[in-house]
């Protein structure tokens, strides 16, 4: 099955936006794990930040994390990235390479 999911990225306020996601939209806040509970190296003081969380509402799905950056780029915002679902192998290291070739590569194809 092909799905495309919106992933959004937070500068340190991931989970109060779900949270307020969830009360907006009736929605649940599937699974959240915090840079503190997974096998990254990390700074002390991201270790309660969002890794990665996934909210549910209706059929509907979408991902979401803080990104610990934004305390190095103060300016950074808050932003919106897709992340492409395809159950495909060959498809997925063939949409990979050539959406590659226009942008930034920020998490490599595993």
């Amino acid at each position: 099955m092909k799905t495309l999911t919106p992933y959004l990225t937070f500068a340190g306020n991931c989970e109060e936006a779900l949270q307020f996601y969830q009360q907006a939209l009736s929605g649940e806040i599937v699974s959240l794990e915090r840079f503190g509970e997974s096998s990254f190296n990390v700074e002390e003081s991201h270790m309660q930040l969002v890794r990665h969380a996934v909210f549910e509402f209706e059929d509907d799905t979408v991902f979401a994390a803080d990104d610990p950056s934004f305390e190095v780029d103060p300016n950074k915002r808050s932003t919106v990235k897709m992340c492409l679902g395809l159950g495909d192998d060959y498809l997925a290291a063939k949409y990979f390479t050539n959406l590659s070739q226009a942008g930034t590569i920020q998490t490599p194809l595993h």
